[in-house]
């Protein structure tokens, strides 16, 4: 097991894809060097680190033994959460007058306790290394990286208890139109909130906004949203760090300073981001200008619309004329245009000694007093 260990730590070491303060470049050079997105993954590099000075010390057998008492808690929780699902004793919905409780009730519970015995274990054994996961398409990963990784290196993130930072590397074979990339900001202590919030204040207004913050013992005991024991992967979002007034306007100027080119890269950018084409809920700078153009679409069709309800009118015969021009069928037919059709014709009654007035010369008659 030790031998192992050492193994791995000089493998690290030797990882040429990784940049501290003692590397013979600058964070500057070595960023322009090693592109996420043009560095392919062959099975030996995964990853891109940027590293800084304060980086905490490990003891790994601390570590794997929080990581056996931990998955020991993880497979209790899904074996009751897996009874509660199976127990038709219990309801699906609560009951306050028979004090009964529904199956989501205790599935929650039983998580939530999950998640503090977690947070207790990872207190225990001093396992409280995490990170703030943030995702990016090919086409922007290198503008975010390069500035995050010099941020972390000599920085604002540099002051914070951020210790280091990874990006992964591009998929050998194609992955598809919707794969991103993963950046991970490392803390000492991801369940300090105050460090955490200082951390993701710093990400949304220059680099990019997280999707959570998870700890390393999560990800050691395997973990993740799609777990069967239903516990939450992850112990921060960042809603619950910052309101999300102060979030939105933060997230948008760094999305506005992307869309202008302004010091992204690490002041590298030549000109403005052109982000490829995506559909609008995974376009990081999608904006209403759709909505706009699908008004713009509509406000054209209504005036075709009534354009040709106008045409209709002006073709329309004379009042009291015998003759009725036909139909015709319109590309844009609305309810107004078959009001306005010419109505069948009732059968003849038998004329009376005054001269009748007909329907049409009335309405004529009260439509011209209008008009004056």
């Amino acid at each position: 097991m030790e031998k192992e260990l050492r193994e791995e730590l000089r493998a690290l070491l030797t990882y040429p894809y990784q940049w501290s303060p003692s590397s013979d470049s600058t964070v500057e050079e070595y960023v322009s060097k090693y592109k996420p997105s043009m560095i392919q993954d062959d099975g030996t590099k995964p990853w891109l680190w940027v590293n800084n000075i304060h980086k905490p010390d490990f003891d790994a057998e601390k570590e794997a033994a929080a990581e056996e008492e931990a998955t020991k808690a993880l497979e209790e929780t899904a074996k009751r959460v897996e009874e509660i699902q199976n127990d038709d004793a219990i309801p699906l919905r609560s009951n306050k007058k028979k004090g009964t409780r529904s199956k989501k009730e205790l599935r929650d519970e039983a998580t939530s306790q999950a998640s503090s015995r977690l947070k207790e274990i990872a207190l225990k054994y001093n396992h409280t290394t995490g990170k703030w996961l943030i995702y990016a398409k090919p086409d922007l990963i290198d503008a975010i990286w390069s500035k995050l990784a010099v941020s972390v290196a000599s920085g604002p993130l540099s002051s914070t208890p951020v210790f280091s930072a990874k990006v992964s590397t591009s998929p050998k074979n194609d992955a598809g139109p919707n794969y991103q990339h993963v950046i991970c900001v490392y803390l000492p202590n991801i369940y300090d909130e105050s460090a955490a919030r200082e951390v993701l204040r710093i990400l949304v207004r220059e680099h990019s906004t997280p999707s959570a913050a998870k700890p390393d013992l999560y990800t050691g005991i395997g973990l993740d949203s799609k777990h069967r024991s239903g516990v939450r992967s992850t112990v921060w979002q960042p809603k619950e760090l910052i309101d999300e007034k102060e979030l939105k306007e933060m997230r948008d100027a760094f999305f506005a300073s992307l869309k202008a080119g302004t010091d992204t890269a690490g002041g590298t950018s030549k000109g403005p981001l052109k982000p490829k084409a995506t559909d609008k809920k995974d376009d990081p700078f999608g904006s209403d200008s759709e909505d706009e153009d699908e008004g713009d679409k509509k406000a054209a069709k209504e005036k075709e619309v009534q354009r040709r309800q106008a045409l209709l009118k002006s073709k329309a015969p004379p009042a009291g004329s015998s003759k009725t021009a036909p139909k015709k069928q319109e590309e844009f037919s609305t309810t107004e245009e078959e009001d306005e059709a010419p109505k069948k014709v009732a059968p003849k009654r038998k004329a009376k000694a005054a001269p009748r007035v007909t329907k049409r010369a009335k309405t004529k008659a009260v439509s011209d007093e209008d008009d004056d």
